[in-house]
Formats: C-alpha cells, structure tokens, sequence
C-alpha cells in the first residue's frame, strides 16, 4: 500500500548472479516421439503420420519408421546418415555441411592430416565465418529397446516438397531429417542472469535468459530458449525508481480437453497398444464416433456416445475401461518374453478371465441398454425430463430422477450423467432421509411382489459398485433368492439392523425397516437371503435393534414399544430390550413363517422346518 501510494519509492539491487547452463540436445526420433510431434507441431493425425512414414520408408529416404528405441547402438555410422541430409535446404549448405567437417577430423588423425591445404583454409574460412554453427557430437542418452535404431533419414535424400510426394509428406520428412541433425549437434549454451530488488524491505526476483551458442536448437528453432533481457547492466547497491505498483487479481479456468499428442503419451505410458497400433486404436474410435478431434487443435472431444459407452463398461465391469487390465496382460507378455513365465500358461489365463469377464457383461448387458435408452430414446429422455425428484445424490448433493426403461426402473443423476439400475422386479420408496455411511447416498427401502413381501434397507451406488471389501467381508451365500436382500449383510445398513441367525439358511435374521411406524402393520424380522420371517407379537408397535447382545444365546437384543392399551408389562410399561428367542414375552405371541422344501424354493435356500406360509408357521 505504501509503494502503491508513493511514487518516490526506489528498488535497490540486493544480489546480482550469472551463471551458464546447458541445454543438452534431443535423443533419438522413437515412433511415439514422431507422432506427438507431429500432431502437437504440425495439427497432423497419428494415423496420416504414420501413413506418410510407411511411405517414405518404401521409398528409401527413411528407416524404418516402427521403433521403440530412442538411443543409438554402438558402431551406427552417423557420417553417412548425414550425408543423406546435405541435400536440405537450410541445414545441408551450413550445419550439416560443419558437423561432416568435424565428424570428419575427429574419426582419425590421419585423415585430418590427409586433408589438403585448400581443404583446410576452407574449413578454416566457414568457422572464422559463423563461429555459432556447432560442431558434430555424438547423441547421448535415450533407451535402446532392442528392435531398432531410432528414425533417422536414409540414402535417397530430398531437397523439396516434389520429391517426397506432397506438402504434408516433406513436413514429416523434414522434422525427421532436423531431429537427427539436431541429436548430433552440440548444447545448447544460455547465460541467466538473476537480481534480488528490495522494495520497502521486501525481496523481488527478476531474471533475464540469453543465448550465447544456440546449438542443436539452429536446427530445431522452434525449441529454442525464450530470450528475455535487462533494459541495462545491474550491480549490487543500484538503485531504480519503481514506476507503478500493480496487484493483479484472476481466477482459475477448468482444463481443456487433452491433445491427441497428450493421448499418445498416456496411452505409452499405460500400456495401450504399440508403438504401431497406438495409431490405430486413435483412428478407430475416431471412426466409431466415439470421439471428435478437432483438425486445427488436435483437440480429443468425448462424443456422447463414448460417455455413455465408457459409463455402461463401467457400470457392469469397471475394469473393461479401466487401462490397467491391458496393462496386466501385456505385463505378462513381458515375462513370456523374458522367460520367466510359460506361454501355454498365460495364454490359458488371459482367456479364463476374459471369458468370465464377457459372460458377466452378458449377463448385465441391460444394464447397458438401459444407459443408451435413457441417453438417444427421445421417448425416454421426455420420460426422465418429466420426471420428479426422488432421492439424494451423495456425489453431487442433488436429486436423482425415477425412470422406467425397457429392461429395468433406474434411477439417474443429471449432473454426473450416471445411472442406476434398481434390482429386478423391486419396488423403491424413500426411507427417512438417512444416508448410507459408505457414499452418502439417501437410502430407499426396497420390496417385491405383494405387501406381504420383506423390505430392505438400499443404497442404489452400493448396489451398483458393491463395494464388498469395504464393508469387512463377504456373502456367506453365493446364491440368494430372488426376493433377497440387495446388500450382504456385511454392509453397515444390513449389520446395524442384524439380530441372530436365521434357522432356515446360513444367513441372518435383521429388523424390518417401516417407513411409518403410524400405520398398524406387524413388525417382523427378515432372512436377508431366504423368505424365512419372524412376526413378533401384534401387540408390538415398533421394533429397532439395538448394541446389547443376549447373554444367553448371543443374539442382538431388541427394543420393542408395546401399544398402550395392549402392552403385557408390569405397571403399564411399553417399552422393553430382550432377546427374541430367550425372553418370554417375546416368544409367546411370535410366528416363524419358513418357505418349505420343494414349495419353490431358490437353490440358495434349504428346507424350512415349520407349516409354512399358508399354514399359518408355527409359534417359537
């Protein structure tokens, strides 16, 4: 504020530093490298480069254009790659001309005493001419991935557009001819000059950046450094009046949608494709509409038909669009081909899973088709835009739309563009407005058929992700009745509401959630597996479990409110914490309602041991 206010104020240099750095050259041209480039420099597919590529390859002016290695193998013969580039326009007459005559004297001292007088004063001449082209030097680093060398030009060379076969095909060829150039060329040498001002007591940093030998950055101008300057020399103690003092204020923007060359980089880097399929996997889903890229940016736009395709794999199996399941596989081709794993033993298993994979896809395919339904059915869109809210989001916070589609009801979030798929045949009411403690999602009550059908607690993400691990286990049962549970009862909405075993089959017995305890309706306890039921006593107006465990059996006590007028403790009490299957009271009036063998009954259930549904059970 008080440098703002005085216009008087003055920045003294506090330190003043110089200091030269190194910019080394690029390594070898790898296919990767020359797609990225080119789509990122040039605005040109990865699918026409690599035509481009194959073509100047078939007509000899490049190697071979498939290759993961970026480094060069011991003995390649970079004299002769070089002569190959005399024929360039801008480079061959200078630089290349400069680093053959350098390549040349460094390769043996006899040759540099061979050469001629005339030879000689010319050399001398072209460095006393431009003492900034650099000399020859052999390229550093890279990786050498063992199949071949890097992409270099070949012997047939080319000076124009005509003799490659058009504008786009001397393009391509013209950065591969710079890219080798430049990987033999010397650093890259800058001089930073750095300043420390004090202001009020407070340190600001300036810097400047010039260039003092340019280097391989002569043949890639556009990856030269950016020079910045001082308007004049500074020392430690000058002072300089400091012309205005400004705060500036902006706000952040979301990202853009990735280039294709940022797609290529993380497709190499998770595993999709080759360094020759890569190109092709991009021209496919280009082709299928499942993405637009721009022709100008190179920008990838997800179309809605990939939204809803990528949702639909990830609703039934997030792991068929997820990049690590390839990763995973081609891991393991890795170890066939290091020997350390057996070919007939991975291929056995890649199979296996992929087949368990597809028959699970198969199997949930509606959920799929409901996706695409509620997205390009117009009658569904009018559907879901008509209608009302019904539950919360615990992603967004906002309200989920009831839908019925073709195959299944489903619930769907505008905003996050997502759906879910209820369970078969289930009918779904709003509970009290709790939430589940795993996603925060509002939980509904579920039940199917008639009335008389159980009804269970549901979160409808649980449902979908069944986050199973999370909740500290597993189903006892690998098959469950079709009027079953939608959660295990290791889910914390199931094991809050659990009281014992049910005796019918090896799951558990959990208090019935009511949606309104008004309403004169018998509470009971549930099988979350089997249609086993226990009615507890009509006189019983509401049930809830509770954390004390019987001592007698080790089942989960109950809290039970008896109605007034027909309560059977002592004193007029309604309100009573037993164990169903030990306390009296309890046991007297209950009915254990078991679905008998062969009535129907799923392969998940067993035998009940009572008079069954329309005998009426029989009493604890």
């Amino acid at each position: 504020e008080s440098a703002r206010d005085d216009v008087s104020v003055v920045a003294r240099v506090a330190s003043s530093t110089e200091a030269e750095t190194l910019k080394p050259p690029p390594c070898g041209l790898n296919t990767v490298d020359l797609l990225k480039s080119c789509s990122a420099g040039m605005g040109m597919g990865a699918h026409r480069v690599m035509q481009i590529a194959e073509r100047l390859y078939i007509d000899g002016r490049i190697s071979y254009p498939r290759t993961e290695s970026s480094a060069f193998p011991k003995g390649f013969d970079f004299r002769e790659t070089l002569r190959a580039c005399v024929c360039h326009p801008d480079l061959g007459d200078g630089m290349v001309g400069e680093m053959l005559d350098s390549s040349s004297a460094d390769s043996s001292s006899a040759e540099a005493n061979a050469l001629t007088k005339d030879t000689k004063d010319s050399v001398a001449r072209r460095e006393t001419r431009n003492t900034e082209q650099p000399a020859f030097r052999a390229p550093r680093g890279g990786v050498d991935a063992g199949d071949h060398p890097p992409i270099t030009p070949a012997g047939i060379s080319a000076s124009s557009p005509a003799d490659v076969g058009g504008v786009d095909a001397w393009r391509v060829y013209d950065f591969i001819v710079r890219r080798f150039v430049a990987a033999c060329a010397r650093d890259c040498v800058c001089v930073t000059r750095a300043i420390a001002l004090e202001v009020g007591g407070e340190l600001f940093d300036a810097r400047a950046s010039e260039t003092k030998q340019p280097g391989w950055t002569l043949a890639l101008p556009w990856r030269a450094p950016r020079e910045t300057r001082f308007a004049r020399a500074f020392v430690v103690g000058d002072a300089t009046p400091v012309a205005n003092v400004e705060l500036a204020a902006d706000v952040t923007s979301p990202p853009n949608a990735m280039t294709e060359s940022e797609l290529i980089s993380l497709m190499e880097q998770h595993g999709i494709g080759t360094d020759a399929s890569i190109p092709t996997h991009i021209n496919n889903v280009e082709k299928r509409k499942y993405v637009s890229i721009d022709q100008k940016t190179r920008r990838v736009d997800v179309t809605d038909l990939g939204f809803v395709l990528v949702a639909g794999y990830d609703a039934v199996d997030p792991e068929l669009a997820s990049p690590f399941t390839r990763k995973a596989v081609e891991n393991q081709l890795d170890l066939i081909a290091t020997g350390k794993a057996d070919h007939a033993a991975v291929v056995a298993h890649a199979l296996e899973q992929f087949s368990a994979k597809y028959a699970h896809f198969v199997k949930n395919v509606d959920t799929v088709d409901s996706l695409f339904e509620l997205k390009f059915d117009p009658s569904a869109r009018a559907s879901l835009a008509e209608a009302p809210p019904f539950s919360k989001c615990g992603r967004c916070l906002r309200f989920l739309r009831l839908s019925q589609t073709r195959a299944r009801k489903v619930l769907h979030c505008v905003t996050e563009n997502e759906t879910y798929a209820l369970p078969h045949g289930a009918e779904v009411a709003p509970w009290d407005g709790r939430s589940c403690p795993l996603c925060d999602f509002e939980l509904l009550l579920c039940s199917f058929g008639s009335n008389d059908k159980a009804r269970f607690p549901l979160c409808v993400r649980c449902f979908k992700t069944k986050p199973v691990p999370v909740c500290g286990g597993v189903d006892k049962k690998t098959s469950r009745g079709p009027f079953a549970c939608p959660h295990p009862s290791a889910h914390p909405i199931i094991e809050e509401r659990l009281v014992c075993p049910c005796p019918t089959c090896d799951d558990a017995l959990i208090v019935e959630p009511r949606r309104n305890v008004s309403r004169k309706k018998t509470s009971r306890l549930c099988c979350a597996s089997c249609e086993t039921t226990l009615r507890l006593p009509p006189s019983i107006a509401s049930a809830s479990p509770t954390r004390h465990l019987c001592g007698g059996c080790g089942a989960r006590c109950v809290e039970v409110r008896f109605d007034e007028e027909k309560t059977p403790l002592a004193g007029g009490k309604t309100t009573l914490v037993a164990c169903v299957a030990c306390e009296d009271v309890l046991r007297r009036d209950a009915v254990l309602l078991q679905k008998l063998s062969g009535s129907g009954a799923d392969d998940g259930t067993r035998g009940g041991r009572g008079g069954g549904r329309g005998g009426g059970g029989r009493r604890l």
